[in-house]
């Protein structure tokens, strides 16, 4: 799918298994090392209150999921080395060429992609237009079934929102 590629990279992070709820094995890189060596961004995240400050009044909230969201982005060709990783003994060495999880600056990185694509909108149905033509422009697909359209209330950050504000998600 053209999200790692073999490698002949001096940088090497070890890798660790998780079993998925499905029973399945997620392999996770550890890049614990790398991140120590790496400088960290500033860019902010987002923080719960203020995203209740910038969705006060509003009366219809759509969710969408972007379909393996990092895996669309990609890495900085300066960068691609240093994502190697040898999944165990006897495995050949790989590196990613779109972004992983395991970086400390990938959520950032991320949050600054779709801060960007999604900057300047009005409305709801104007920002929706919007949104699916920048992320059809961006090749960025959803999954769409984990996404939700106009909805009176939406789970985000741990919180529930709605047009009388924000409380704890109780099923966080």
């Amino acid at each position: 799918e053209g999200i790692i590629r073999p490698s002949t990279s001096a940088w090497r992070s070890p890798c660790v298994y998780v079993k998925k709820k499905t029973g399945g094995v997620r392999i996770c890189v550890d890049y614990r090392e790398l991140n120590r060596r790496s400088q960290m961004s500033a860019y902010p995240l987002p923080r719960p209150d203020f995203v209740q400050d910038d969705l006060k009044g509003a009366r219809f909230f759509t969710s969408l999921d972007l379909k393996s969201g990092y895996w669309q982005v990609p890495v900085s060709a300066a960068d691609v080395a240093k994502t190697a990783f040898c999944p165990g003994n006897g495995f050949p060495l790989y590196e990613f060429v779109r972004m992983p999880f395991g970086l400390h600056d990938a959520p950032a990185t991320f949050q600054k992609l779709m801060e960007d694509i999604l900057a300047d909108m009005e409305t709801h149905v104007r920002h929706l237009r919007v949104v699916f033509e920048r992320l059809s422009a961006a090749n960025i697909t959803l999954g769409a079934s984990k996404c939700d359209f106009a909805m009176e209330e939406i789970a985000y950050l741990g919180h529930i929102y709605d047009k009388y504000g924000m409380r704890p998600d109780p099923d966080r």
